[in-house]
């Protein structure tokens, strides 16, 4: 087909497209067809012949890449083989894609075929794709992959279908994973909290970056500012195969790579069977998520109870119906979320207390609590010391390490000691030192700064002080959430008893002892 015209009734209610090949021969053509289908990708062409609507009997002649598209698309729909072929592709999502060739090598240039030929007329630059979901079961997949499928991928996705074919071109022969990285043009339709952390950046229109993305905003919330600028640093890199293939081999190898190499202090656990509903964890799990389509083209990064979905503006609850609406897309909308396809889980040793201490609420409290604790032992200077402390210069950093700095140099003089382990902390609690710890709840998220002295809890949420005991230490994490039927455990995460000028070595030699004796 050559050119098109489009005719349009008099009331404009309907109308209808001609097409007109190289002999002259007409066709009538269905608007939805022109529309939807022959003309969806080529909106330059669609407004010219609509411009030319009011001319009579104006052709209008369409681009080549048009042209292309529409022998492709009649080809494909006039051979059986290709049409059953057509519709087992689009009936799935496909996991992986191989490029197989005639030749051990792939030849420059090669030429893409979508038939088998026959044995007599092989052609030496030939080449042609395959996918499937079971590498394992070569005929669980499909061969000869017809052009028309490969123009409408190339069409909905330029970028992500070239680095596709790139990865395939360089590992000719093998099966090679299609990696994640799908966009979409509207946010999620779902309920977002004012108190839910808010996505550091948002994936940009046509940009296949969900891997990098949505680890970038768990990194964000998590106040690792060095790990987030180093996976947004590779974002771009990550989109490209030629710049990170001789170092990965799919995308999300990649952003493992860099928590692994370029970023200190992470433990890289590759997680094959993940079940994301019930294993929550307080670190970033990129997860690569399967659809009932099969499909594995969009990631999400999970922490605590929520998901980081780079096409959100801020996280969502963590939940079947959420994970529901992170597969689905535009075009399909009936997919449901199946399961991970393969997870990586990024935990953080030895980490400071700005890992955990995750809203701004947090570091108002601890300030709060430590006030409350040395103006409970007279300490003027130490109060007014601690209230200079800006709130704003302070929060997302380690305000444990801060406060130790501050009470160690003069005029203060305090000498920290670290404590080892909860049962060391109950034991020094009944003392006249005070205490500053990082607390939690044993299996939650619940993570605060507590102050101890001669057995009181100061915990900074109240004016009040509570005798220690276990009861008034998890109420003192937890908050208005607490009640006393749930069975909760406490856990040190770090901590330290301050002593004040030489009692500090007094009380050395008092555990001396006790350990000779």
């Amino acid at each position: 087909m050559q050119e098109m015209k489009v005719i349009i009734a008099l009331d404009g209610s309907e109308r209808k497209y001609i097409g007109r090949n190289k002999r002259g021969e007409e066709k009538s053509l269905k608007a939805k067809l022109v529309e939807d289908v022959l003309l969806c990708f080529f909106e330059n062409d669609l407004n010219g012949i609509q411009s030319q609507s009011k001319e009579k009997n104006s052709w209008f002649s369409l681009s080549d890449q048009a042209k292309k598209y529409i022998s492709i698309h009649a080809r494909c729909f006039a051979i059986d083989e290709l049409y059953e072929k057509m519709d087992w592709c689009e009936s799935t999502e496909w996991m992986y894609m191989k490029l197989k060739c005639y030749q051990r090598r792939l030849p420059q240039p090669y030429k893409l075929i979508d038939l088998p030929p026959p044995r007599t007329k092989i052609p030496l630059n030939g080449a042609y794709l395959c996918l499937t979901n079971n590498i394992n079961d070569q005929f669980d997949a499909v061969h000869y992959v017809p052009l028309y499928f490969l123009e409408k991928w190339k069409k909905a996705g330029v970028r992500e279908f070239s680095q596709a074919m790139i990865k395939a071109e360089r590992n000719v022969n093998e099966w090679v994973e299609i990696d994640a990285g799908s966009f979409k043009a509207t946010i999620n339709n779902v309920q977002h909290h004012e108190s839910f952390p808010i996505s550091h950046r948002i994936q940009q229109y046509g940009e296949f970056s969900c891997v990098f993305n949505s680890l970038a905003n768990a990194l964000n919330y998590i106040n690792d500012f060095d790990a987030r600028n180093k996976i947004l640093e590779n974002l771009q890199a990550s989109m490209n195969y030629e710049e990170f293939n001789h170092l990965a081999k799919t995308r999300k190898a990649f952003a493992a790579y860099l928590m692994n190499f370029e970023v200190k202090g992470y433990e890289i656990q590759m997680i094959r069977h993940f079940d994301i509903l019930s294993d929550k964890s307080m670190w970033p799990t990129l997860c690569i998520l399967q659809g009932t389509d099969n499909g594995i083209n969009h990631a999400v990064t999970v922490v605590e109870n929520y998901i980081f979905d780079s096409n959100n503006h801020t996280a969502i609850l963590l939940s079947k119906e959420n994970l529901d609406l992170c597969c689905q897309s535009e075009l399909v909308s009936e997919v449901h979320f199946q399961k991970v396809h393969m997870a990586y889980r990024f935990v953080k040793h030895n980490a400071p207390c700005q890992y955990y201490l995750r809203s701004s609420m947090k570091y108002n409290y601890a300030l709060s609590a430590i006030v409350q604790c040395f103006s409970y032992l007279e300490a003027t200077e130490v109060v007014e010391s601690i209230q200079r402390l800006d709130l704003n210069t302070i929060v997302n950093c380690d305000i444990i390490g801060i406060v130790r700095n501050l009470l160690n140099r003069k005029p203060h003089g305090y000498q920290p000691k670290s404590l080892k382990c909860y049962d060391e902390l109950l034991v020094r609690a009944s003392e006249c030192y005070p205490i500053i710890a990082l607390m939690c709840v044993q299996n939650s998220f619940q993570y605060s700064i507590l102050c101890m002295v001669n057995g009181l809890i100061f915990n900074g949420r109240d004016s009040s002080t509570l005798p220690i005991t276990v009861e008034n230490m998890i109420g003192s994490i937890v908050g208005d959430g607490f009640s006393d039927d749930d069975l909760l455990s406490i856990n040190l995460v770090k901590g330290y008893v301050f002593y004040k000028g030489s009692s500090i070595n007094s009380v050395s030699n008092v555990m001396k002892k006790k350990i000779r004796y």
